[in-house]
């Protein structure tokens, strides 16, 4: 709602006063949004960057294009996985296929529980098979 888009607002001004060495209004911007960014939040965006910061203009790229173009290709499958989400983007010739975009909920910090998880059972398992014999106290048992 209106909170979101007053965050996204304070956000850019923010950008803009603390990154950039200039004006809003004295340079075009380029602006790198996930590829499944919403249209009304990227309409809501631009309203921002056009009516309150006076931008002259800006292209809104896709990050999974910027991707592909990073190494070289403008045709690519591009894997992003976060903190608390994964998505798969194909591009072809520069154009994101909406359609075919996928994301799942299982990011990093899922993979970092199930990790942990993993490793606690393998130290589990290690205690349970030590033998019992009378070990040194000052010596840990792994």
């Amino acid at each position: 709602g209106g909170e979101c888009y007053e965050l996204l607002s304070r956000y850019l001004r923010h950008g803009f006063a603390s990154s950039l060495p200039t004006a809003s209004s004295d340079q075009p911007l380029v602006l790198i949004e996930r590829s499944y960014n919403p249209p009304p939040i990227r309409q809501k965006c631009l309203e921002v960057l056009f009516e309150e910061m006076d931008v002259p203009s800006t292209f809104l790229a896709r990050d999974a294009v910027m991707a592909c173009y990073a190494v070289g290709r403008s045709t690519g499958t591009v894997v992003d996985v976060g903190h608390s989400g994964t998505a798969v983007t194909p591009v072809y010739d520069g154009y994101v296929e909406n359609r075919a975009i996928l994301r799942s909920p299982i990011g990093g910090a899922a993979m970092d529980e199930s990790i942990l998880h993993l490793l606690d059972g393998l130290y589990r398992d290690k205690r349970s098979k030590q033998t019992t014999t009378k070990a040194d106290p000052n010596v840990p048992p792994y």
